[in-house]
């Protein structure tokens, strides 16, 4: 581990020199772009103004070294050569079996980025090969504006170390990145390849101008159309070999529920949340967009069309950080204040929102893989890009179901409320979304 921990501490200092260089068309430019100025939701919003961050990062990996290195590793099948890359461990079950039915490759194992350590006899020699960096990072951060990036690069740097090793004690030869959006991606998959890993990167179903502009890999999967209509205007910072299609993420779970067509729940109006006032909340790190004034622009359009149109109803799919029943009176609040009354339901807290799309015959909602997911089922779906000023592209198709003004939304929901989905997805020219008939393997 001490001999990839010095790789890697090299590797850093070039990526920095690459970053101030005049060379803008490298690969090392592009993730030094990504690994010193992107975002992260791994730290708060208000760590961007603490001068001792860098100092508390220290803290943690001292004492993130002295934890089993076990707690972050998913061991597979002693025969696979693929490890995955994810961030949590509560849903490696579900990544694992997405990335093997739809790969047909045997995994080796999961290591969960957030989570993997080293056995507490490691400790100390980890940390005093770390030192100088860390004290660096720590004085940076006392007054440099990107402290963020800097101090989280004190974990980074020890995470991609690990991986390094564990690709290397275990002859593993390809590596699957779950969290591609994540700051240091690019900069792992450089140095895994410089050591002849294979690298594949598994964006979500969204817009890939949102955190995915950026990747470097050897073979990358998209899971929509839009995306690979992206990929044809980012392609000068988006690098792959190979590009594969495959279903949205997790549509092996829930994807053959839809595979007979279901009958939907005549003008029910489903509104499907991101979360946005729950993140902002608990002070998740901002992205760069307003998705909380768009949803609740979204939210008072809605209530405004069932005040006009009574026949309607107004169904509420929750996020799951909105469904702990610590905070439902709060949900409840929050939906009520932004619709403007009470004509509206919320979906059952234990009920998941994949498994019951067929309860909203029209499905909204402004920033969310879910609705990609819900048009791959055959379900019709409007979004609202308020504030969205790059998305859709001007030539895309998404932009027969988007709106940004009232009018425009009760137009759309007039109209695709009163024709099938069939004639949703004809009209639309979207029909390329939908995959309900056929098998998910």
């Amino acid at each position: 581990m001490i001999s990839e921990l010095k790789t890697v501490l090299s590797a850093y200092r070039g990526l920095s020199e690459a970053w101030i260089s005049s060379e803008k068309n490298t690969d090392e430019y592009l993730a030094s772009v990504c690994f010193f100025e992107n975002m992260t939701y791994r730290l708060y919003e208000s760590d961007k103004t603490d001068p001792l961050i860098g100092l508390r990062m220290a803290v943690r990996l001292w004492r993130r070294l002295g934890k089993s290195p076990q707690n972050g590793v998913v061991p597979l099948n002693q025969d696979g050569k693929i490890v995955i890359v994810g961030g949590l461990l509560k849903t490696s079950a579900l990544i694992i079996r997405y990335i093997q039915g739809n790969s047909s490759e045997k995994v080796h194992s999961y290591l969960a980025k957030d989570f993997i350590a080293t056995p507490p006899s490691m400790r100390v020699k980890i940390f005093v090969a770390m030192l100088p960096f860390v004290l660096k990072q720590t004085w940076r951060c006392l007054y440099k504006k990107n402290r963020v990036n800097l101090a989280l690069a004190i974990h980074e740097v020890f995470e991609i170390s690990y991986i390094l090793n564990y690709l290397n004690s275990n002859a593993l030869t390809e590596l699957y990145d779950w969290i591609p959006y994540e700051k240091d991606s690019n900069f792992l998959s450089l140095l895994a390849q410089k050591q002849g890993v294979f690298v594949t990167k598994l964006p979500s179903s969204g817009p890939l101008v949102t955190h995915n502009r950026f990747m470097l890999s050897q073979q990358l999967v998209l899971t929509t159309p839009y995306q690979y209509e992206e990929l044809v205007k980012y392609g000068d910072t988006i690098t792959a070999q190979k590009v594969l299609r495959w279903p949205p993420q997790g549509a092996m779970d829930y994807g053959n529920l839809y595979k007979e067509k279901r009958q939907t729940t005549s003008k029910t109006i489903g509104f499907f949340s991101h979360g946005s006032w729950i993140r902002k909340q608990e002070k998740h790190a901002e992205h760069g967009r307003n998705v909380l004034d768009a949803e609740k622009t979204i939210l008072s359009f809605l209530g405004k069309f069932v005040e006009e149109n009574p026949e309607y109803k107004i169904l509420i799919f929750p996020h799951p950080r909105e469904k702990k029943k610590e905070i439902s009176e709060h949900t409840k609040a929050f939906y009520r204040k932004c619709i403007g009354h009470n004509k509206f339901d919320m979906i059952a807290s234990e009920l998941t929102t994949s498994d019951n799309f067929e309860k909203a015959d029209v499905g909204l909602g402004a920033f969310s893989s879910i609705l990609y997911e819900r048009m791959f089922c055959g379900f019709k779906v409007l979004i609202g890009n308020i504030g969205f000023s790059d998305f859709p592209m001007t030539s895309s198709k998404l932009n027969q179901i988007c709106f940004d003004e009232y009018d425009e939304m009760k137009l759309l929901l007039l109209h695709y409320s009163n024709v099938s989905a069939e004639v949703f997805f004809e009209e639309t020219g979207l029909s390329a979304y939908n995959q309900e008939n056929k098998e998910i393997t």
